[in-house]
């Protein structure tokens, strides 16, 4: 669920982790501290994502992001959408533009810009690494599930934190591989009562 009544369209970084579905094959392999061996899908997934800007004008390259086995981090910057266009020759015009048109009357012609929203990036972008992921498998199935989830960064410090949390992930990933007993989890104890 997105945060309610947040506008997702504003131009702002956003961390997006999309996670694979159980039973797909394994986006990459971590094989030693912080690095993730890269297979032919790791390596189409990531052609994709650095090129997606390409066709999503809305938002910035994606530079920081990470292919984990089951899941990936993006940092995801959307930038600011502030153009319209008109149907009469396709020239793009400034927004405060639809305000002229819209009070002269000339509705038919203009047609204003309307921003992606962070729900439509992310759906073109799982679309996009879906595609790729059946070009290198030959496999027609979705690989994430529908049920994303996503941080929006708003406080000061959170752009260098979420990068390295990011950055740091196969790392941690390993620590948790080789180092299996430090990370079981712990069941709670229940202590008989003193009578």
């Amino acid at each position: 669920m997105r945060l309610s009544g947040f506008d997702y369209s504003r131009p702002m970084f956003y961390m997006v982790t999309l996670k694979r579905l159980p039973g797909r094959q394994a986006l990459s392999a971590i094989v030693e501290p912080g690095l993730c061996e890269m297979n032919p899908t790791t390596r189409a997934f990531v052609n994709c994502i650095r090129n997606f800007h390409l066709g999503c004008k809305a938002i910035a390259p994606i530079e920081c992001f990470s292919i984990m086995p089951d899941h990936i981090h993006l940092l995801i910057r959307i930038v600011e959408q502030i153009e319209a266009k008109l149907l009469s020759g396709g020239n793009p015009r400034p927004f405060a533009n639809g305000a002229t048109a819209a009070a002269s009357g000339d509705l038919k012609s203009f047609t204003p810009f309307i921003p992606l929203r962070l729900e439509a990036i992310v759906g073109m972008l799982m679309q996009a690494l879906e595609g790729r992921y059946a070009e290198v498998t030959g496999l027609h199935e979705e690989v994430f599930e529908a049920s994303w989830h996503d941080w929006i960064l708003m406080a000061e410090g959170q752009l260098a934190a979420f990068t390295r949390y990011i950055r740091e992930n196969p790392r941690r990933a390993w620590l948790r591989q080789e180092n299996r007993r430090y990370f079981s989890q712990v069941r709670r104890v229940s202590f008989a009562r003193n009578s």
